[in-house]
């Protein structure tokens, strides 16, 4: 037993959670922007990603008018790589403006 933090047990006192299990590590960041026209998402390739299951990514817009946190938007992660798609705030896909996006890979334990 720790002498400081969180621990949660289950039912049958087992430790379940301890605020010194590693939930969330940072894994990679990046940028990207998505172009004026017909262009709505992009898809961009992270080394080592390769089970979606164990990835979150978190896009923020990164334009000195607006910042949104996260970005308006969709994010599918898939093996190697994952897609922003943007989109209006009732969903439909944004296909004017050329918008920069900075992101970041966590890793889950």
């Amino acid at each position: 037993m720790s002498s400081y933090g969180l621990e949660i047990y289950t039912t049958s006192g087992n430790i379940a959670f301890t605020t010194e299990d590693n939930l969330m590590t940072y894994y990679d960041q990046g940028s990207f922007t998505i172009t004026n026209g017909s262009s709505t998402s992009s898809s961009i390739s992270v080394d080592g990603l390769s089970n979606s299951s164990l990835f979150h990514v978190f896009v923020l817009e990164n334009e000195q008018s607006v910042f949104e946190s996260p970005a308006i938007g969709a994010t599918t992660v898939s093996n190697g790589s994952f897609t922003f798609q943007r989109q209006t705030s009732s969903g439909s896909a944004v296909t004017t403006g050329t918008v920069s996006y900075v992101y970041t890979v966590v890793k889950t334990a």
